[in-house]
């Protein structure tokens, strides 16, 4: 049934692009499609070729339904259009060249179906920020509809908290896979209501991104994840500092001192459980944590331009490959049983070196780095706009997403990616028309021409 069900979907693609062709305002509305999505990814995916067993970034071929959207709303761009620019702005051309250094990794895989997961994976989260970036380029920079999505996936997933943290959850993940990944969504979630929170001057609508970013925060916290807990703090200053010295305002300060206050209640209230997470923590976790980096070391050392191969880490970490034997010296040596199952290194810059080679880590980092810089510098040319507090806010989540990556690997799981992707996407359009964006966009009305392509 859940095929079938997919099938119909797949073949209502094509209908679905034509009628948002000739619906400027259901176009308009889509973000409130797309967005909600993500958090139903699993339950809407059906995963060709499923090895579930498997112990790597991408088990199989997964086509969600969040990816039928997509395609759906390319699809009525390219029609309304006659034309899409496949590398719209410097950033999602880092990420082709990212995507490329990956593939001859291919060559060392032991198993190349399970590189052609992750091939695949990434084939669609560059057809989702494709997506979002020409919608932007469609709706002339025009956000609102993106952001009160953002919003209420916020609340939908603060609901699902509150119920788990009534049924008894020790920590919560909400319809996420594991609560390291929910943390990770939220923090730049967290940093862009703040951002909101402190930028905008109508009161309703500050007080409403006050709301959101409590709803953020409390459900980070909530997961008890020890990496999120110490990077969010740090996305949020950042965020706060970038909004106050770029767009210089005195009355920011009386809202992030009456914020501070608020923030030091909440986390009163919840130091004791946090405190013992950090402290209860089971010792083996740490050791765990060096050794996995040890054997990516060891990989790096073996194949440091293609790596051992995408999404191959499940099998040569364990025997009878050598890299999980150390031989630091005689007295130390020892080599693990046949049937032991070892997890992913956690890191994502360990795991991609050794994965695919230095020089996709290279890629990545600048993939990264270069979307940060994006937001810094799209503080100024924005500052006068309705969509400044877009750069501030991003700024501190990306922050926050790195860092916490230098603790986990969870970003390379799918849902994680695409939020990321999207907020790529959203800051470089920001920053390549910002000089088109000095006056608030109006709305959408299905009568309304159509715009021209984004160049």
């Amino acid at each position: 049934m859940k095929y079938l069900i997919f099938t119909l979907a797949a073949l209502g693609v094509l209908p679905a692009s034509v009628l948002l062709m000739h619906s400027r305002r259901l176009l308009w509305l889509m973000p409130l499609v797309i967005l909600p999505t993500l958090l139903l990814f699993d339950n809407t995916a059906i995963n060709f070729f499923s090895h579930e067993l498997y112990r790597g970034t991408s088990r199989g071929m997964e086509v969600s339904l969040v990816y039928l959207v997509s395609l759906a709303m390319l699809g009525a761009l390219l029609l309304r259009h006659s034309r899409l620019n496949p590398f719209p702005y410097c950033g999602l051309t880092i990420y082709v060249v990212y995507f490329l250094l990956c593939l001859p990794s291919v060559l060392n895989a032991d198993n190349k179906l399970f590189a052609f997961f992750e091939i695949w994976k990434m084939t669609m989260i560059y057809l989702v920020g494709l997506t979002v970036y020409h919608y932007l380029a469609f709706t002339r920079g025009d956000t609102r509809a993106l952001y009160a999505a953002l919003a209420l996936i916020t609340v939908l997933i603060f609901l699902s908290c509150i119920w788990q943290h009534v049924t008894g959850y020790y920590q919560i993940r909400s319809y996420f896979p594991h609560q390291n990944s929910l943390a990770m969504f939220m923090s730049p979630l967290g940093t862009l209501f703040l951002s909101r929170f402190l930028n905008e001057r109508h009161r309703r609508t500050s007080l409403l991104a006050l709301l959101l970013c409590a709803f953020a925060s409390a459900t980070l916290f909530r997961t008890y994840s020890r990496g999120a807990i110490a990077c969010y703090p740090i996305g949020c200053a950042i965020t706060a500092c970038a909004s106050i010295t770029l767009n210089w305002k005195a009355w920011k300060l009386v809202r992030l001192s009456a914020l501070a206050a608020i923030a030091l209640c909440g986390i009163a209230v919840m130091t004791p459980r946090i405190v013992e997470r950090f402290i209860h923590a089971p010792e083996s976790s740490a050791g765990t944590r060096v050794r996995l980096a040890t054997v990516a070391l060891n990989m790096i050392e073996d194949n440091p331009i293609f790596g051992v191969g995408i999404n191959n880490w499940g099998i040569k970490v364990n025997p009878p490959y050598p890299y999980a034997i150390l031989n630091d010296d005689a007295a130390t040596a020892f080599s693990r049983g046949e049937d032991v199952k070892d997890g992913i290194v956690e890191t994502i810059y360990l795991l991609t070196a050794a994965e695919c080679g230095l020089p996709a880590l290279a890629a990545l980092l600048t993939l990264f780095l270069s979307h940060a810089w994006l937001a810094v510098t799209a503080c100024r040319p924005l500052r006068h706009t309705p969509q400044f507090f877009w750069a501030p806010g991003l700024l501190g989540g990306f922050i926050a997403i790195y860092v916490q990556s230098v603790l986990e690997w969870v970003l390379k799981q799918q849902v994680n990616f695409i939020e990321l992707i999207i907020f790529f996407s959203v800051i470089g359009y920001l920053k390549k028309n910002a000089k088109r964006l000095q006056t608030p966009p109006a709305a959408p009305s299905p009568s309304a021409p159509a715009t021209e392509a984004a160049t």
